[in-house]
């Protein structure tokens, strides 16, 4: 009746449940999920027999179609069936999702008037992910900290589909080669006579001028006889650029200026972001005190200068100098004696907050004020243009696209609740040279190495020299290790030396940067006064 040696008995004591019953009942409980579990599997088993597919089966079927197709593609491109190597992290795999899974385009409207981008529904959408994608893959350094906001800019290069170089497979590729942020700007007393800082901090400026650097390497490779996918070498001329080859300029908002005023049925949108220039009374410098309010009345069509709250800057509205770039190319007077035609952006797409219309559509307002601002208040300077090489034979194309709020201010884009303040440093990102780049079988391409010091800079905005390094007030020339690989003065060193070591008026390095500029090409700097002459829109440069 006992227990023998501490073991388990067949019945209960007390109302105690012995162990062998516990036991009995785990294993019972045990066995009835597993007959459940394996009665649900075999009425999946019977659906997939009636045609529908288990989950397993159905992604076996997706990664054999995935492969037919890619053969057939590579097979149609003269390739081996194996194909390029994939590489092991591309922008491809970054745009199936974007940040908290959010669709940052959706819909887009039909071209009208113009306007609206020819790109299709698919491609714009893509486009815009590809920008912001790329904008999160930098790393965190020179990005807007949690409390903060700032502007990006990037410039893409674009290889139409009938581009064909070599083995090279660019053709139809959107590849991004610079980026920038900023929002500051020096007062004008601050300026470095020498150009030894960079004055201009606005995300626009910065990323026309880093692309910029970027197309001087990009020259001075072609004409030592090195491999570059841009320009391409023409005997004793200097390098055209190559057929199907074309830029365009991507911004997060609004330039400032004359494009950020916005008329919506019949009232003003948001503020221009510019000083304010009054409808009565005559054009002016502005003044410490000159803050622009919500419900002032603008001028429309002047130059106006850079915005801020403290001393004035000497710098043009980020509108005035895209209108500049449009009529003269954006490569400026001293690159312009080492290609054979001037370049400009084909296409300009600003992203503006979906406060005032739905995201993925374009918004038209916007978009009219942008073809206003940075190209028809420039028609009636084209007579200063005629008999010049800068005559444009296509006019560029100008878009903008609404984005969900939330996505902007995911990535640091807009002014917020939470992101009240503007950082006081801009940056910048550029890509490696093309001769370095390795063929990729992607639509959208990023060629700007991720967490590479060599590839970016950061400058502080109030001193215009790369952060880390102090600009004393009593010294304005500043060190070369401190000064800026943008600022003018790297910028003439860098003209200097591509040019024949037997000029001595440029190697000399004793004149100014407007005497180099003359000297360099008299024709642009003819054509540049004529534009700002007296009664003209630009006369207030």
């Amino acid at each position: 009746m006992g227990r023998f040696g501490g073991g388990t008995n067949n019945s209960s004591f007390n109302g105690r449940t012995t162990n062998w019953q516990k036991v009995k009942r785990i294993k019972a409980r045990v066995a009835k999920k597993r007959s459940g579990a394996k009665s649900k599997h075999l009425d999946t088993a019977v659906e997939g027999v009636s045609g529908k597919r288990t989950g397993k089966s159905q992604r076996k079927s997706q990664r054999k179609e995935r492969l037919r197709q890619k053969e057939q593609q590579n097979l149609e491109s003269g390739m081996d069936v194996d194909g390029e190597k994939k590489p092991a992290k591309n922008l491809a795999k970054a745009l199936k999702k974007t940040g908290s899974g959010k669709k940052i385009v959706r819909k887009m409207m039909s071209k009208s008037e113009g306007e609206v981008d020819a790109m299709t529904d698919s491609s714009m959408e893509q486009l815009i992910q590809a920008f912001l994608e790329t904008f999160r893959g930098l790393g965190t350094r020179g990005k807007p900290q949690p409390a903060e906001h700032t502007t990006l800019a990037g410039v893409v290069v674009k290889f139409d589909d009938m581009y064909a170089l070599d083995e090279t497979l660019l053709g139809g590729s959107y590849v991004f080669v610079a980026m920038a942020t900023g929002t500051r700007c020096i007062p004008a007393a601050s300026r470095c006579p020498k150009g030894s800082t960079v004055h201009d901090g606005h995300a626009e400026v910065l990323a026309r001028r880093v692309f910029n650097r970027w197309l001087l390497e990009e020259i001075e490779n072609c004409r030592n006889g090195e491999r570059s996918l841009i320009f391409l070498k023409d005997g004793d001329r200097p390098p055209c650029l190559r057929d199907g080859v074309s830029f365009e300029l991507l911004i997060s908002a609004l330039p400032c200026g004359d494009a950020s005023i916005v008329e919506q049925q019949g009232r003003k949108r948001g503020r221009t972001g510019a000083k304010v220039v009054p409808c009565d009374g005559p054009a002016r410098l502005p003044e410490a005190g000159d803050v622009e309010s919500q419900d002032c009345s603008q001028a429309r069509g002047v130059v106006r200068r850079k915005p801020g709250k403290g001393s004035p800057t000497s710098s043009v509205s980020c509108s005035d100098k895209i209108l500049k770039w449009n009529l003269l190319g954006f490569q400026g007077c001293l690159m312009l004696p080492f290609i054979q035609e001037p370049l400009y952006f084909s296409k300009i797409i600003a992203l503006t907050s979906d406060e005032y219309g739905t995201p993925g559509n374009v918004d038209t307002a916007a978009s009219r004020s942008m073809q206003r601002a940075l190209w028809e208040r420039g028609c009636n300077l084209k007579e200063c243009l005629e008999g010049s090489i800068f005559v444009r034979q296509t006019s560029p194309r100008f878009t903008a696209i609404s984005v969900n709020a939330a996505v902007l201010e995911e990535h640091g884009l807009v002014a917020s609740s939470t992101r009240k303040v503007s950082p006081g440093i801009s940056s910048m990102w550029w890509a490696k040279a093309s001769k370095d780049w390795k063929s990729k079988r992607l639509d959208y391409i990023s060629h700007i190495p991720k967490g590479d010091k060599n590839y970016c800079e950061v400058i502080v905005g109030k001193t215009g020299v790369k952060m880390g390094f102090q600009k004393s007030a009593t010294d304005p020339p500043v060190c070369s290790k401190a000064c800026s690989r943008i600022s003018r003065a790297s910028m003439r060193d860098l003209v200097q030396q591509m040019y024949d070591s037997r000029d001595e008026t440029l190697n000399s390095g004793i004149i100014s940067h407007d005497e180099l500029k003359l000297s360099v090409c008299p024709e642009y700097m003819e054509v540049w006064n004529k534009l700002r002459q007296p009664g003209s829109t630009l006369s207030n440069w």
